[in-house]
């Protein structure tokens, strides 16, 4: 950190906040050229430029894909494949801001786009899950429904399990009532196997909801610590989606629950991976094997 502080790259891990670049951006778009113009050259000075100035490059990311989605998803593109020791991520879901930059974004042919190219290269259930918290915190619920119902209505097995599997991440009885429309009782081929993961990931996410809500509401100090406990088993970053909702309990019992409950963030997020674990671990139903090259895995 000295030593880019010398280097007079003050702002190296700090973040860099769009308030005034939201108008510089409008204001002065040669400047948009201008900065542009040596990243889009995708030449080894480029990366030192995004490396050096990750902070500026992502706030001007997050503008750009507001105001020109077009150039925001030029430079979004040239962001994402780039590895750096520093990370902006969501407080609560750990996933770069640049995805919920990207999922905000007006919904325009090039912005679908890369959308599409996101949902068509998740290679896991927990990627899945990751795209489906940004796309509902986002602008992006309708078009997650538009590729869940085609999915469900394609000929084509792995874009069922791919719709199915999002159902599972999907918040709200839309979803339930698709999957227990599918569900059997004895499974018999790959798709019904993968629609009793994606029912048993959507009742986690409804269980924890409920158990959370029972912490903060019922009036037993016991019974709420139960729920507490309970309500870590079955939590993950979908939390975030629907945390919101009980800010209006905070204020129970003198606001102690509520205190409990930002005291222990870091507890949650430490339960939520160990709860994503093996989503992590699965794709579709099927276990994820290192050096393993699944047929519907685009390698190129």
């Amino acid at each position: 950190m000295n030593d880019q502080i010398q280097a007079g790259n003050s702002w190296f891990a700090h973040q860099f906040h769009t308030e005034a670049l939201d108008e510089v951006v409008m204001r002065r778009p040669e400047l948009v050229e201008k900065w542009l113009t040596p990243i889009l050259r995708q030449d080894l000075n480029s990366t030192r430029l995004i490396v050096l100035g990750r902070s500026f490059y992502e706030a001007l990311c997050e503008v750009l894909l507001r105001q020109m989605p077009e150039k925001g998803i030029l430079l979004y593109r040239q962001l994402e494949p780039r590895n750096s020791a520093i990370r902006f991520l969501a407080s609560g879901t750990k996933i770069p801001l640049t995805e919920y930059a990207l999922f905000r974004a007006p919904s325009v042919a090039t912005v679908i786009e890369a959308w599409n190219d996101k949902l068509s290269r998740c290679k896991s259930d927990r990627e899945l899950l990751e795209l489906a918290i940004v796309a509902q915190q986002g602008q992006a619920i309708a078009w997650l429904w538009t590729q869940i119902d085609r999915g469900l209505d394609s000929p084509v097995l792995i874009d069922q399990a791919r719709s199915i599997m999002l159902l599972g991440c999907v918040d709200g009885d839309r979803a339930k009532d698709l999957l227990q429309q599918r569900l059997v009782s004895k499974p018999q081929t790959w798709t019904d196997h993968v629609i009793r993961e994606a029912w048993s990931l959507w009742h986690k996410n409804f269980w924890a909801k409920h158990w959370f809500a029972r912490f903060l509401t019922v009036e037993e100090e016991i019974q709420s610590w139960a729920a507490f406990r309970l309500f870590l088993k079955c939590v993950d970053r979908r939390f975030w989606i629907w945390e919101i909702e009980f800010h209006q309990h905070a204020n129970l019992y003198g606001g102690k629950r509520w205190e409990f409950f930002t005291d222990n963030l870091e507890q949650i997020g430490r339960e939520s991976a160990k709860n994503e674990k093996s989503l992590a671990e699965n794709f579709l139903g099927r276990k994820l094997l290192s050096n393993q090259v699944w047929p519907w895995i685009n390698l190129g």
